[in-house]
Parts: structure tokens; sequence; C-alpha cells
């Protein structure tokens, strides 16, 4: 009983630990995605794109980091809730098997996607501490501010 206590109280600090991070100072930005530039997803063309398309992913913004191999998206989820395996699954052959990140910043979310040699995707999510308003962020300028950041933490 005891043991089960503890369990609890440690998974308790560490998402409250992860929910005090700022985005920058994330797994996301701080191992895995450097020198992040903006894409045009309206005119961007990659398999990937499709699969959003035909899963009703709603894409608002999109990076590609680390020499144009690890694709950052910017979620707005809409009426039909959270990606899941099933956009994994798919994304895996239309990106080559590359790894990518969702970013939600109305929930304050990362989700971590990737391949492992398994053929299961496997997922990871983190959380960050800015609390955006999605309309506010990617309408008010938020999103071009964590560029802009992104780009001078880079140089």
């Amino acid at each position: 009983m005891l043991a089960a206590i503890l369990l609890i109280l440690i998974a308790t600090i560490k998402v409250s630990a992860a929910e005090d991070t700022p985005i920058l100072e994330t797994k996301l930005f701080t191992l895995l995605a450097t020198n992040c530039t903006n894409i045009e997803y309206g005119t961007w063309k990659h398999p990937l794109k499709k699969v959003f398309l035909d899963l009703h992913v709603i894409v608002r913004k999109a990076q590609l980091c680390n020499n144009n191999k690890y694709p950052v998206f910017y979620l707005d989820i809409g009426p039909l809730g959270d990606p899941d395996y099933k956009v994994y699954a798919k994304a895996k052959a239309a990106n080559g098997g590359w790894p990518f990140a969702f970013v939600i910043p109305g929930r304050s979310e990362i989700i971590y996607v990737s391949y492992p040699k398994s053929a299961e995707p496997s997922v990871e999510y983190g959380y960050f501490s800015e609390s955006f308003d999605q309309d506010d962020f990617f309408d008010g300028g938020g999103f071009e501010q964590l560029s802009k950041e992104l780009k001078q933490g880079s140089s």
C-alpha cells in the first residue's frame, strides 16, 4: 500500500515539474529540434501533408528542424480530437520513418512520435508552462515570437 502511494506521489511530482518548464527548455527544443525554420504549410509539398489532410489533422503552423529532417507541427485540436495511432502509423510511411513532434499550444502539450525498430510507433508526451490561447498563439504573434526566440537561441 505504501509503495503504491509513493509511486503516485512520484508521478505527481514529475508531472508538476514538467508543467513548470518553459517551452524553449523542453526536451523538444533542448535535445531534439535545432536550427528550426518556418515552412509555408499551405504550399509545402510532402506525403505527410496528405496523411494529415486525409485524417483531418488540423495543422496551423509548421517548422522543419535538424537540416529539414525533424518536422514540428503546431496543431489546433479540432472537433475530431487528438491525433491517434492511426495518424502515427500512416505518418511513418509518408515521412520515411523519421520522427516528428506535435505541439498543442492550447493544452501546453508536446507529443513526440518516433519509430524504434518495433512495428509500433513510440509516443511520448511532454508539457510546458506557457498557457497559450490557441487563437492568440496562432493569430496574435505567439508562433512568430517563439520562432524568433528559437532563431536567436540557435545563432
